[in-house]
């Protein structure tokens, strides 16, 4: 072949070389962290029907059809909180919930703490053609914050607002209903559920629902989690 045909070839080749474009993505994540209150007031019936309803999400949005787009960290707090699952695709964590420890007061504070840090370090991560879809951050107790200042809860909230959708959930009838409407993203983000473990469960298999379907259509899940049917 002559010197000229291999470099028009050449030329050629560079020009019609596929490229993938800058906002192309292979895989989508999202993060979802559950903050649950595991204080006194949940021993018995009411911590097994919240133990039972975190499963549900869970096997909600670990699903074949999410192929393993969402990560799971399960945050449990009473006098303290501690961090009872780091971020873990939900189709492994799907079956092997460790149980909550009841017992102690209720420091919402310290379960948002260590689910903002959570947001912070997943939020550093940084991976080539992967979108992160907003993270959401879903709080239920069954009772009212009764460990340290409100206005710290209040100001570590809006710290989590500020990067995640936090859904907020009243569980029985003595939950700090008022409160729980401040620290979500919205006063939509909160809902009441009464002393039923069928309809707690059946709300966040619902609320899982709805983040297979906006992570189907690639997009954050705000305005869907006003609007959960349950």
């Amino acid at each position: 072949m002559q010197t000229s045909t291999v470099q028009q070839t050449t030329i050629l080749r560079k020009q019609f070389t596929l490229k993938r474009p800058d906002w192309f993505v292979s895989k989508i994540i999202q993060l979802v962290i559950f903050v649950r209150d595991v204080s006194t007031s949940m021993r018995g019936s009411k911590g097994k029907e919240a133990e039972e309803a975190t499963e549900a999400l869970v096997a909600e949005i670990s699903s074949q059809q999410n192929n393993g787009m969402f990560l799971v960290s399960i945050v449990d707090f009473s006098d303290s909180a501690r961090l009872v699952h780091d971020p873990t695709p939900a189709n492994q964590l799907a079956g092997h919930i460790k149980p909550m420890r009841i017992g102690g007061g209720t420091n919402v504070t310290s379960g948002l703490e260590i689910a903002l840090s959570t947001l912070k370090s997943q939020g550093n991560i940084v991976e080539a053609n992967v979108k992160r879809l907003k993270p959401v951050v879903i709080t239920t107790s069954d009772g009212g914050h009764n460990i340290g200042p409100a206005s710290e809860l209040i100001d570590i909230a809006g710290s989590v607002k500020a990067i995640a959708d936090h859904v907020t959930v009243g569980f029985g009838d003595d939950s700090d209903d008022k409160m729980l409407k401040t620290l979500a993203t919205s006063p939509q983000h909160f809902y009441k559920i009464r002393e039923s473990g069928k309809e707690l469960r059946m709300f966040l298999a619902a609320v899982g629902q709805t983040l297979t379907s906006t992570m189907a259509q690639g997009m954050n899940a705000t305005v869907a989690l006003t609007q959960v049917q349950r």
